[in-house]
């Protein structure tokens, strides 16, 4: 691959980034942090943030073949914050709102790594 092909790849990923963050702490300002003291994990974390923005669902059933996410898949249908429907995993109100207000804290609170590229 060329250079100018891969600074072009990088360039375009870097604009859909950055045109998602504004909708992400849009959705996310819609709710309040839950109160229930409930915390999830970092794996139940991210797959939470993968269903974000996804109206029709998104597949996750990669995530059942790892036995690294497929408890905290598992857990998170049980606990009642996805619901699997065919193929594809959807946020139940309980997983929305507990993500919104995650992502709301997570945003409030987000400072850049020391180690930031540039």
């Amino acid at each position: 691959m060329s250079e100018q092909i891969f600074v072009a790849i990088i360039a375009a990923v870097g604009g859909v980034i950055a045109a998602s963050i504004p909708k992400l702490l849009d959705w996310a300002s819609q709710s309040n942090f839950p109160t229930t003291g409930e915390t999830l994990e970092i794996r139940k974390l991210r797959l939470l943030r993968a269903l974000v923005g996804e109206d029709e669902g998104r597949d996750l059933n990669i995530y059942l073949q790892s036995d690294f996410y497929r408890p905290a898949l598992e857990n998170l249908e049980t606990d009642g914050f996805v619901k699997s429907i065919g193929k594809t995993y959807h946020l139940t109100e309980k997983g929305n709102e507990y993500t919104r207000g995650y992502l709301k804290r997570l945003s409030s609170s987000w400072k850049p790594g020391k180690n930031l590229l540039k």
